[in-house]
């Protein structure tokens, strides 16, 4: 493998701007909550990153929302205004809310990130927890020829048999399909990998829109348990993280977990953790 300096790394963050649950009372008074969103990103990828070389904010939009418009506006102002690392290409762009953030990833590798080699894909409400995350990931799992080939994606947890028995006991008893929705979405992809299969993602048709509510929505559990079939199907193989990492995870309506290693680093932790 090449040195991971050599290699095009990308962030792809996929934001939503309206309204949503809370766990934390001071964002949840705010006009615009996810603005803080986008600020504690900021603050831990120019802290926490140090082989990425672009950062991408997808945001997804509803139709017609005053609030969202505005609410853009800042995020461009935001990440325009503010004095960022020239080592990084920054920029927020915007496209209608079709199929959430597993949609706004697809968006972006195929329409941005299709000549990188890898791109981290991360919710919003998620942030890099420590220095080197980055550089660590590739070199710990795309290191040999056959990562490099057949590996689609790094997880942050992954429901295979490299799974903790205290994840499998904790997902059955409390979250929808069995694994939190961040935890699966959250990681690397390996772009040539990604490109192989030309549906990419399987995502929802007639596309999901709006945020919705995911205990509720059987369309959004089955884009979130289907994301990386077509991968799968096709023979390629997704990387369990938490053989290493632990993986926090907030649930709106049940509270605080931690799957996967939990004497391990943690990746990503939530913002409001």
């Amino acid at each position: 493998m090449a040195d991971s300096d050599d290699l095009k790394v990308g962030y792809l963050c996929a934001c939503f701007l309206g309204r949503r649950l809370r766990n934390d009372a001071w964002d949840a008074s705010l006009p615009n909550p996810a603005l803080t969103h986008i600020l504690r990103q900021l603050d831990a990828i120019e802290r926490c990153a140090t082989v990425i070389s672009r950062v991408t904010f997808v945001c997804n939009m509803t139709p017609d929302s005053a609030d969202q418009e505005q609410a853009f506006k800042e995020v461009q102002k935001l990440i325009t205004s503010r004095k960022l690392r020239t080592d990084i290409r920054w920029e927020a762009v915007r496209r209608q809310n079709h199929n959430i953030s597993y949609g706004a990833w697809a968006w972006g590798l195929k329409g941005i990130y299709s000549d990188f080699d890898y791109v981290f894909t991360i919710e919003d409400d998620y942030v890099p927890d420590h220095v080197g995350f980055d550089q660590e990931v590739i070199q710990r799992y795309f290191s040999d020829e056959d990562a490099k080939e057949n590996v689609v994606k790094a997880a942050s947890l992954w429901a295979d048999d490299t799974l903790f028995e205290h994840d499998r006991n904790q997902g059955s008893r409390a979250l929808r399909g069995g694994m939190p929705h961040a935890a699966i979405s959250n990681g690397v992809v390996n772009v040539s990998v990604y490109a192989k299969v030309a549906e990419g993602f399987r995502l929802r048709s007639p596309p999901i829109t709006g945020q919705g509510d995911f205990r509720t929505n059987p369309d959004w559990n089955a884009l979130q348990m289907g994301y990386l079939k077509n991968h799968t199907d096709a023979g390629y193989r997704v990387i369990n993280m938490g053989q290493h990492y632990s993986a926090p995870f907030v649930d709106t309506a049940h509270g605080r977990y931690s799957f996967g290693a939990l004497d391990g680093p943690a990746l990503f932790v939530p913002v409001e953790w």
